[in-house]
Parts: C-alpha cells; structure tokens; sequence
C-alpha cells in the first residue's frame, strides 16, 4: 500500500521506517524535498521511499498519516490542497473535531500511533508481547485500514470506538509522557490490554 506522511522528521521517519520494512511505499512531505537531507533520509530506506512537496505527499496516496506539531498543521492542511475522501491517521494530540474542521469535514479521520513513544514503531514488541495501538473514529473502512497498518508493523491493534472517544487517547498520550519522561522511567514502555 502506499502511504502519504505529512513530516519528516523523528516520528515520521519512524513511521515511514516502520512502513517500508513491513513492505509499504511511503512518500514523506518536506519544503526542500530535494534537499541532501531529504535525499539521504529516503536513501536510506530504499526504493520504496520517496520525498515531495506537500501537495505532491497529499496527491501520492489515499491514507495520509500526519506526523507534526499540532502548531504546523493549519497551514500545511491549506497549502496541500483537496483532502476530499482521504483517510488520515491522526497521530498528533488534536482532537479528531479540530482536524475536520481544518480539512473542511471531508476527510475520514482515524486517531492513531499517538500512545508510544515513536522509536517503537519498527519495533513495539515488549518482553515477548506486542504493545497494544489504540484507535478511533467513525469511518469503518478507514478504522480498517489503520488497524491493518498497525497490525502490519507489529501492534495488536485495538478499536477503541468512536471519534468522539479520541480525548482518551490523547489523555493515554499524555500519561505515557507522564510516567517515561517527566517521572523519570525512562521511554522503553508501552501500553498493553490484556482481556480474559
């Protein structure tokens, strides 16, 4: 599949990263997309790797993950162009509301990749399980490929239902960075939901 990802930079690239090595294209967004550091970081990742403007990133693919400051996003989401029909994986610590009202209600938002720390997606596997991926949102088909990303890159993807229901993971979010940084445990922890 390919995937469109809005930013290059850390946790984009690790999504990116993630993606192609479970045997995804990705095309990463960039204002100098020809740029050494661009050129290295796809160089690095293979042919399945590709660097454009953001228009040219939003026009690449009909899933468009956004890795970027919530401060960024306004201007990036107008300058793209049509975001009609797209499915976007909300990863930032927006709200879902926000993000269709920046892209005019026409997107089909999925808020996911937003509970761990981004150095784990090539690798979300703790002692033997893999970490839980939590997402929402309202679009079916759209909640269907998100799950199918995540589960591709070695999460147990979890349907945490609806949209209105994102407010808890941005909370789960801010509890991971919480308890690994400010309380000083250190990033090497996910989340898991173990069930009977």
């Amino acid at each position: 599949m390919k995937i469109s990802i809005m930013g290059a930079g850390f946790v984009g690239h690790s999504l990116g990263t993630a993606l192609v090595k479970a045997g995804h294209e990705v095309m990463f967004s960039s204002r100098t997309p020809d740029s050494d550091k661009m050129q290295q970081l796809i160089g690095e990742l293979g042919d399945n790797a590709h660097a454009g403007t953001v228009q040219e990133t939003l026009a690449y693919s009909d899933v468009v993950a956004i890795a970027m400051n919530w401060d960024s996003i306004p201007d990036m989401v107008t300058s793209a162009g049509d975001w009609s029909g797209k499915i976007v994986l909300d990863m930032t610590q927006g709200t879902l509301s926000q993000l269709a009202e920046l892209t005019g209600d026409t997107a089909r938002l999925v808020k996911i990749f937003n509970t761990i720390g981004a150095e784990h997606y090539t690798d979300p596997v703790f002692s033997g399980q893999s970490a839980t991926m939590f997402y929402c949102g309202d679009d079916a088909e759209a909640k269907a490929i998100a799950a199918q990303l995540a589960s591709d890159i070695g999460f147990d993807a979890i349907d945490a239902g609806t949209a209105s229901n994102d407010k808890h993971l941005v909370n789960l979010a801010l509890f991971w960075i919480q308890f690994t940084i400010r309380d000083g445990n250190g990033r090497d922890f996910a989340f898991k939901l173990l069930q009977k």
